[in-house]
């Protein structure tokens, strides 16, 4: 019998182990789907819908956020920078930098463009990375709102 309980215990741990948590939810400007949403590898996220390029921090806060118009693409995020390219209105792409302090740097000097290998025409092939080490996120549609929500593993 006291077998038959450490067994039941064991199994019943093992799933609560394995169960997602909702950590946090962000719904704020976000009037369409996500085209695109990018881990930064430290529980926070930067995505881009419809006009609005947003990064959010670990607890779901705003660390940057811009709008932007059309055709934006985040190239690279992490918890320290983000980086994204932007048509800047003459044919061109200008490249963005953003420190974690929420600062934005355009690096594209006068008269150059950038050509990053996510911001070319193939627009299908968009960087997305859903998940890190410790959860992942997802976009929750209900009743015609849309929100990103990060679930832990745990």
């Amino acid at each position: 019998m006291k077998t038959m309980r450490c067994v039941l215990l064991a199994l019943s741990l093992s799933t609560l182990a394995y169960a997602a948590t909702l950590q946090w939810e962000y719904s704020q400007l976000i009037p369409i789907a996500c085209a695109q949403l990018v881990a930064d590898g430290s529980g926070g996220c930067a995505f881009v819908a419809g006009e609005n390029l947003v990064w959010l921090d670990k607890k779901g806060g705003v660390k940057y956020q811009a709008a932007l118009g059309a055709d934006k693409i985040i190239i690279a995020c992490d918890k320290n920078w983000l980086a994204y390219s932007v048509d800047n209105g003459s044919g061109a792409r200008d490249v963005i930098t953003v420190d974690k302090k929420g600062v934005a740097t355009t690096t594209t000097g006068p008269s150059t463009q950038y050509w990053a290998p996510a911001a070319n025409a193939v627009q299908a092939v968009k960087m997305l990375r859903l998940q890190d080490n410790k959860g992942y996120f997802v976009q929750k549609i209900k009743n015609s709102i849309y929100s990103i929500q990060r679930y832990s593993y745990k």
